[in-house]
Formats: C-alpha cells, sequence, structure tokens
C-alpha cells in the first residue's frame, strides 16, 4: 500500500486495501476536524448551558459514529455518519440565511460531509458480498 493510497480522498476504490485505508483516512479527517469545530465552538462563541450542552452531545455523536466507522467498518454507522454531516450542513447553511443559531463555519461542514460520503462509500463498498455464478 502506498503512501499517497493512505492520504488521498480522491482515490478510486478498487480493493480492499485501498477501501481500509479510506476509512481511516476518512475518520481521521472527520475527528480532525470534529475537534476543531468544538475547539473553535468552545472559546469564541458565547457559552450558556444550551450551546454546552449542545457541543457535548455533537461532540459524542461524531465520536460513537467514527469509533465505530473505525474498529468495525459499519455500513450502519458509516450512513450516520454521512445523515450527521449532511445535517450539519444544512444547518450551516440555515445559520449563513440567518433563519437558525448556531455554528457558521461553511468549510468544516461540507469537509464533513465529503469525507463522511467517501466513508460511506468505502464501506459499502468493503463489505460489499460476493456473488456466486450458479
Amino acid at each position: 500500500m502506498d503512501v499517497d493510497q493512505k492520504i488521498n480522498v480522491f482515490h478510486s476504490l478498487d480493493s480492499k486495501s485501498t477501501c481500509i485505508a479510506m476509512i481511516k483516512s476518512c475518520t481521521f479527517g472527520i475527528a480532525i476536524l470534529t475537534l476543531i469545530s468544538l475547539i473553535v465552538g468552545l472559546f469564541f462563541q458565547e457559552l450558556n448551558i444550551e450551546t454546552s450542552i449542545g457541543f457535548i452531545i455533537d461532540f459524542s455523536l461524531y465520536a460513537f459514529l467514527l469509533f465505530a466507522v473505525f474498529r468495525w467498518h459499519s455500513r450502519i454507522a458509516a450512513s450516520c455518519l454521512l445523515l450527521l454531516s449532511t445535517y450539519s450542513v444544512y444547518l450551516t447553511f440555515m445559520v449563513l440565511a440567518g433563519v437558525e443559531i448556531g455554528g457558521s463555519n461553511l468549510l468544516i461542514s461540507l469537509a464533513s460531509f465529503w469525507l463522511s460520503l467517501r466513508c460511506t462509500e468505502a464501506t459499502v463498498k468493503l463489505n460489499k458480498p460476493n456473488k456466486k455464478n450458479t
């Protein structure tokens, strides 16, 4: 396995080794983006009890799903991670439109969405059942 396969999230998924490398790269990237988002949110926003609980719940959901995807290559956890990041992108667009109150970092939301999409694709291709010719 080459070094560029471990890092490149645009690489094609044609074997099990590239799928596993993609899953590891994507979960690591989402974990870093989640930590950056948590740190920025905790230190640069006005905190009250509702936003603090929101940060803790959001971080806990991401941590649990990332662990499940990284450890067991779970398609269900990857799909839930994709839904959670899709919801995060939706909320970010609503914040930028002035409808909701919350985080407004569009770059982190879109990057997390892209990585979770690629992670879901890798888990589906990795766990694809073998077709037997009968």
